[in-house]
């Protein structure tokens, strides 16, 4: 339902939300119908410092690509479901919403060169359209960006 929700919304037109949702789900299924009984919760404390610094790197690196929670974990040589739950723990937000914002960051950056249009710093910080840029522009500060750009600009009067 989440899935069809977000599809519905247009927020789930990247691949990285499918499959975050797809390993949440094989968790879920495991977890109620595996025959193996789990013992408490052990505390791991997050992302080790190198590996952490290493996947926020290559996000910040691959921002513009189609960056997948699969990647992310190869990249510091985990697998998807621990680097996902490491990650989680150490930042306080899943891969995927920390991509998300900073992407957001990455345009907010772009656009206040003025070098850019929207849909131009959209498309090179990896988002599908100026469309979900503006979306999460607005909920990450509260505004959208055409209104930030045009606070940066001077009235001019005649």
């Amino acid at each position: 339902m989440a899935l069809q929700t977000r599809i519905q919304s247009g927020d789930a037109v990247d691949r990285m939300y499918g499959e975050a949702l797809s390993t949440a789900l094989a968790v879920h299924l495991l977890r109620e119908y595996g025959a193996a009984v789990l013992g408490p919760k052990r505390q791991y404390g997050g992302l080790p410092r190198e590996k952490l610094a290493r996947a926020v790197e290559y996000i910040q690196d691959q921002l513009d690509a189609d960056l997948t929670v699969s990647g992310i974990a190869h990249a510091v040589c985990m697998s998807p479901y621990h680097f996902t739950r490491l990650f989680k723990e150490s930042i306080g937000q899943s891969p995927y919403q920390y991509v998300v914002e900073a992407r957001v960051r990455k345009a907010k950056e772009l656009l206040t060169t003025g070098k850019f249009t929207i849909s131009e710093a959209a498309y090179h910080v990896g988002f599908v359209d100026q469309s979900h840029l503006t979306r999460h522009f607005k909920r990450v500060f509260g505004l959208p960006p055409k209104r930030l750009l045009s606070r940066r600009r001077p009235e001019i009067v005649v």
